[in-house]
């Protein structure tokens, strides 16, 4: 798979991690050129739809750093989704099948 985006230059990609055959994605990296990010993320939207957002919903580690560079930059409101006992409260719990 050819990456061509810009960014794919400065994500770190460790192969064979966790295991063999699988590539982990490091996008750690990128967190060093955050307003860049950001403004592309942002920048992909179509015209009008962030006014549309009415919070960014986000699960685990790397969406929860993320989804608060956003939420900082638009003021939207942040929803952390993560397992059941993991959040202090208060926290909703939704079982999920």
């Amino acid at each position: 798979m050819k990456h061509s985006h810009p960014f794919w230059q400065i994500i770190r990609t460790v192969p064979n991690f966790p295991k063999a055959d699988i590539d982990f994605y490091d996008i750690t990296p990128l967190l060093w050129h955050v307003d860049e990010l950001i403004n592309e993320l942002l920048n992909a939207l179509p015209d009008g739809m962030i006014d549309e957002v009415e919070c960014f919903a986000t699960t685990e580690a790397r969406g929860f750093v993320i989804g608060s560079l956003l939420s900082g930059r638009t003021g939207k409101p942040l929803l952390l989704i993560r397992k059941a006992g993991k959040l202090p409260p208060p926290a909703i719990a939704k079982a999920m099948t």
